[in-house]
């Protein structure tokens, strides 16, 4: 049976280096938490087309000259808010994965549980980014940074199924469960984040939803496995 490992889940912010304008950088920090949140979640809401720095500003709390001081346009927002999120998401997810687990159903375990600490921590640059891959698209100057995030976690994943193959069931392709195991443990997360969206999380409320996935992994392991 797994477990939850405690140190997977913080309630804690990290923050990363920010490249921005000199006077935004100048700002309290809790004034430019406020600033990208309004932003990001004003840009997930409507894309970049409609987004409103009318509404941003309302949100923010500030005065529409000082944003245009902070940051010389709305594309030149857009593009900071892109390259931050770039730098959470490298920084508390995709850096993180790369672990030492040779069996990829307890890797995947343990990817989950970064996963879901990175939706809960940021759950507004998850918004912002889902918006941008799925809708917007990618604006040409941030493709090739994406393109090498998305083939770093297809390598490595490539090479937890390589790993994983003693483990695997002779009689069945194990690029075939590796694939079978992910878009389930996909989906349960998926599912999962939706029932938490708008809620505050704690290890005591989590437990209850990592024991029914542990159990689900159990289940899995003992179909594919030998």
């Amino acid at each position: 049976m797994f477990r939850l490992d405690q140190s997977g889940l913080t309630s804690e912010r990290l923050d990363v280096v920010i490249t921005m304008n000199e006077p935004f950088l100048k700002l309290p920090s809790e004034k430019q938490q406020r600033i990208l949140h309004a932003a990001l979640a004003e840009f997930a809401r409507q894309g970049y087309e409609k987004a409103s720095t009318n509404r941003i500003v309302k949100e923010a709390g500030i005065g529409k000259g000082m944003l245009f001081y902070y940051f010389n346009s709305k594309e030149e927002l857009y593009n900071d808010l892109i390259e931050y999120a770039l730098q959470i998401v490298t920084k508390h997810y995709v850096d993180r994965i790369d672990i030492e687990e040779q069996d990829i159903i307890a890797w995947m375990c343990r990817i989950a549980q970064i996963k879901l600490n990175y939706f809960s921590q940021y759950p507004e640059v998850n918004d912002f980014l889902s918006r941008l891959l799925m809708i917007d698209g990618i604006p040409d100057r941030f493709k090739v940074r994406f393109d090498a995030l998305f083939t770093k976690g297809l390598s490595i994943l490539r090479r937890k199924i390589e790993e994983s193959t003693p483990f695997f069931r002779d009689d069945v392709d194990p690029k075939a469960i590796a694939r079978l195991l992910y878009l389930v443990m996909k989906g349960y997360q998926q599912d999962q984040l939706e029932r938490l969206r708008g809620k505050k999380l704690s290890d005591s409320a989590l437990k209850p939803l990592w024991d029914e996935f542990f159990e689900l992994l159990d289940v899995l392991k003992k179909v594919f496995y030998k």
